[in-house]
């Protein structure tokens, strides 16, 4: 059983170290969120853009660093423009989702943390097929 649970662990150690990573990515983007949002009488959709911009600041850090540091052979700068596209669309879909739930009535912060699942899926796989991929061989 423990030998399996290693085996399973190392089989999706990038999906992990990427979960593990949006967690702390999460704690900034929710820290930074609140904090505008309780003291800054900015609107709702406001405070999220800035909240996922510090988070997305450390997100690259990290997932370039740890969860896709052996894929990918694109340079940095072409890295953080394809980083930014993907975490764009995100940051987009994120406001407009989170303004959309709030207006349904749903509680702020329960509609920042379903934002919050949403926007990971979609950079998990917008970085792993998009951003940190490696270049296609042109043959």
């Amino acid at each position: 059983m423990k030998k399996r649970l290693i085996e399973t662990i190392k089989k999706h150690r990038r999906f992990i170290t990427f979960a593990v990573i949006g967690g702390v990515n999460t704690f900034v983007d929710f820290l930074v969120f609140t904090a505008f949002y309780e003291l800054s009488g900015l609107a709702i959709d406001i405070c999220q853009a800035i909240g996922y911009c510090a988070g997305i600041i450390n997100s690259f850090i990290l997932n370039r660093n740890l969860t896709f540091k052996n894929q990918g052979t694109r340079p940095v700068i072409e890295q953080i423009i394809r980083f930014l596209v993907i975490n764009g669309i995100s940051g987009v879909t994120g406001m407009i989702l989170i303004k959309w739930l709030h207006r349904m009535g749903i509680y702020e912060y329960v509609a920042k943390a379903l934002v919050i699942v949403v926007t990971m899926a979609l950079n998990y796989v917008g970085y792993k097929l998009f951003v940190f991929a490696g270049k296609k061989s042109r043959q």
